[in-house]
C-alpha cells in the first residue's frame, strides 16, 4: 500500500566519458552457516539468501493469489559468496563513473533523466570485501528507506552514489547476514526442543517460514507482495505487466510508492527499485538498477516502452524463462 509523500525533483548527471555498466550474478544455493556476530571491517558468514542477495527467489514460479499483509510465497535461497561476473568487456575501476552513452540516450528518448550513476561490479570496496557477490538488494532497500523519509535524505542517498561510496552497503549487508541467520536459529531451536514431532503440514510451514525470513524480512520496513514470483517470458510483456501493477497500485496525490523487484533466472538473480509518484493525477516513475544507475521522471506513458527496451539493452537473455516479483516496501 503506497505511502509518502514524493520527493523533490532531482538534479541530472551532467554527461561525460561513456563506460559500460557490468552486470552481477550470484551462484548456485548454499545450506546457511551457524552465525556469529559480525565486527566492522570483518566477514560475516553468509546465509543461503540473507537481508541482500542479488535476487529473490531461483526457481520458475507460477503466480497465485496473494492475501493483503500475508507472508510472501517460499522462495528457494542463494549463495551470496560467489564473486561478480564482469562483462566481457571488462571492469571500469574509474571512481567517477557516469552513465554509458546508450543508457543516456535510452532516458532522454523516454523523458527521464539519469540522476545517480552505479557500478557496484567495479567498486574495489565490495571486490575487496566478503559481499562480492554483490550488494543489490541492501542499496535497493536503502534507496527505498531513504525516499520514504523525504526528498532530503532521498538527495543524500544521490549524493552517496555519485561519490562512489558503497561502504556502508557492504556494512548493512554483513549486519543483515547476521540478523537473519538469527531468526533462522531461533525457528530450528524451537522446533528441536519440542515434546512432539512435526506433522507433514507442519514441517512444510516451518520451512516456508524459514525460507521468509531469509528472503523478505527488511529492517526497519514492512514488506507486502504486490505481484508473487511470475513468469517472466519476454521483455514486452514483462513491462507492460509492471506498468499496469504500478498503475494498479497507485499513491494518492502528492504521494510515492517504493518497490523492491526481483528478477531470477533459476541460477541467480538480481534486485531493482522502483518509485511511482503521483504528482497532481499524473503518474511518473523512477528505476534503481545497482548495475547501471537512477533513472528518474519517466512519464508513465513512456515507462512500458522504457523498460522494454532497458532490458533488451542491458540484460539481454539473462532473465528470459526466469520469473520476476515486486514487493511493496513501506515504513
Amino acid at each position: 500500500m503506497p505511502v509518502n509523500r514524493s520527493g523533490s525533483t532531482p538534479k541530472p548527471l551532467t554527461p561525460a566519458t561513456p563506460s559500460t555498466p557490468n552486470k552481477v550474478a550470484t551462484s548456485a544455493p548454499a545450506t546457511p552457516s551457524t552465525p556469529t556476530p559480525p565486527a566492522p571491517g570483518s566477514k560475516a558468514t553468509s546465509p543461503s539468501w540473507s537481508q541482500a542477495p542479488d535476487g529473490f527467489g531461483q526457481s520458475p514460479s507460477r503466480g497465485f493469489p496473494q492475501v493483503q499483509g500475508q507472508k510472501s510465497p517460499p522462495l528457494p535461497s542463494m549463495q551470496l559468496g560467489a564473486k561478480a561476473k564482469p562483462l566481457a568487456t571488462g571492469l571500469n575501476q574509474n571512481s567517477s563513473l557516469r552513465p554509458n552513452s546508450a543508457n543516456q540516450a535510452l532516458a532522454q528518448q523516454h523523458g527521464g533523466v539519469i540522476t545517480a550513476w552505479v557500478e557496484q561490479g567495479s567498486n574495489p570496496v565490495v571486490q575487496k570485501s566478503s559481499e562480492h557477490g554483490g550488494i543489490c538488494s541492501v542499496m535497493v532497500e536503502d534507496w527505498c528507506r531513504q525516499g520514504l523519509k523525504g526528498p532530503g535524505e532521498e538527495q543524500q542517498f544521490r549524493n552517496k552514489l555519485n561519490s562512489n561510496d558503497y561502504a556502508s552497503f557492504v556494512q548493512d549487508q554483513r549486519n543483515a547476514s547476521f540478523i537473519q541467520q538469527q531468526m533462522v536459529k531461533n525457528e530450528q531451536f524451537i522446533v528441536a526442543n519440542q515434546n512432539t514431532t512435526l506433522s507433514g503440514s507442519a514441517v512444510g510451514l516451518y520451512n516456508t517460514n524459514q525460507t521468509y525470513d531469509r528472503n523478505n524480512n527488511v529492517p526497519g520496513l514492512t514488506s507486502t507482495a504486490t505481484v508473487p514470483p511470475r513468469p517472466l517470458t519476454d521483455h514486452a510483456s514483462f513491462a507492460g505487466e509492471l506498468k499496469q501493477q504500478l498503475n494498479n497500485n497507485q499513491p494518492a496525490d502528492g504521494q510515492a510508492a517504493f518497490y523492491k523487484m526481483g528478477l531470477s533466472n533459476g541460477s541467480g538473480g538480481h534486485a531493482v527499485g522502483i518509485k511511482t509518484e503521483n504528482m497532481g493525477g499524473q503518474l511518473r516513475h523512477s528505476v534503481l538498477d545497482p548495475n547501471t544507475g537512477e533513472f528518474t521522471r519517466i512519464p508513465d506513458n513512456q515507462f512500458t516502452p522504457f523498460m522494454n527496451k532497458y532490458m533488451d539493452q542491458n540484460y539481454g537473455k539473462d532473465y528470459k524463462g526466469g520469473t520476476w516479483e515486486l514487493l511493496n516496501l513501506r515504513s
